[in-house]
């Protein structure tokens, strides 16, 4: 049964993107994401993600689907589509131990896949998207870490019999983000890009809001770089600068990004939503603290990102840490 709904929205999703290909979907850019906590010598909590994403510009948008945001901002503006499939992997800290550890992380995994529609104008990106997929054994995550571990010679986890059980997991994600750019010289360039976005489904229930300020050379005029969890919807341009992105040969910066989630619902802290399951007391309040850099040489972006977050339940270590990397190609 399980299957019959991954194979339903699979096929549904199919068809809806066919449906909407006659407004020219033109390719933009593609983002494969790699993000683990070994970065900071770890292996538990948010363990590990994987996510590849397709964003296509929109050329003459015709179907009323792409007037949705348009009461949000009613100045020009272009309208793109990502589209991505992610897996994420959460463990407790001792991923030895074969029982049940009733004070830590619980083991966690979901896969799902996303669709996202965007507008962006000379100032505002505003993104409405959609996740859909399994938590549980059929999210597959407890035979990717393996896989993943055995191939690295890592520690075979051994808990996973523990793991939340099958739920279909349906998340709705508001995103809104603001660029402002703030020369420092005619070398050094600077941008400052507020953000808030907002979910609501049974998997997370948060509103999280913050910063992203760059300081570089050539900085894209875009709406900043982010990992899976915090505001990522990256390497949208501002309106009317998709082919402008690769104008000079090469482009860096360093980035800096500063907030704070307020959280109502955790499914891979509080469990299940309908069944019996590990779970553990989470905190509603958490910060983050991110730094990292932005690389592109023509067509090739390279950016890493490292967000330490502070105590996300109440028997947690301390603070975490994962690292972000991710490569990107820009047609």
């Amino acid at each position: 049964m399980i299957k019959k709904y991954i194979y339903l929205i699979l096929f549904s999703s199919f068809f809806s993107t066919s449906a909407l290909a006659e407004n020219n979907f033109i390719p933009y850019r593609i983002n494969f994401i790699l993000e683990n906590d070994i970065f900071n010598s770890t292996d538990e909590d948010y363990s590990s993600g994987e996510s590849l994403s397709a964003i296509f510009y929109i050329n003459k948008p015709t179907n009323k689907i792409f007037d949705i945001l348009k009461p949000l901002d009613r100045s020009d503006s272009d309208i793109y589509v990502n589209i991505s499939i992610t897996n994420q992997i959460y463990t407790p800290s001792d991923i030895n131990a074969t029982h049940l550890l009733v004070n830590d992380h619980p083991y966690a995994g979901w896969t799902f896949l996303k669709m996202g529609l965007l507008q962006s104008s000379a100032l505002h990106l505003n993104a409405l998207s959609i996740k859909v997929g399994m938590v549980g054994p059929s999210s597959a995550s407890d035979k990717i870490q393996y896989n993943i571990h055995k191939a690295t010679n890592s520690t075979i986890p051994n808990g996973w019999d523990h793991q939340l059980k099958d739920e279909l997991g349906i998340n709705l994600q508001y995103l809104y983000k603001r660029h402002l750019s703030l020369d420092l010289s005619p070398t050094i360039e600077r941008t400052i890009t507020p953000f808030i976005e907002a979910q609501l489904g049974n998997i997370s229930t948060s509103i999280n809001s913050g910063f992203i300020v760059r300081m570089g050379k050539n900085i894209p005029k875009d709406f900043g770089f982010s990992n899976i969890n915090i505001a990522n919807e990256d390497g949208i341009p501002i309106y009317g600068e998709r082919q402008n992105i690769k104008k000079e040969p090469w482009s860096f910066n360093f980035n800096v990004t500063l907030s704070a989630s307020a959280i109502a619902r955790d499914i891979f802290l509080d469990g299940n939503t309908f069944k019996n399951s590990p779970s553990v007391e989470k905190e509603n309040f958490v910060a983050h603290l991110g730094y990292g850099f932005s690389l592109r040489y023509k067509n090739f972006v390279f950016e890493f990102l490292g967000v330490i977050s502070t105590k996300k339940f109440k028997t947690a270590n301390g603070n975490h840490a994962v690292g972000t990397s991710k490569i990107a190609w820009i047609f």
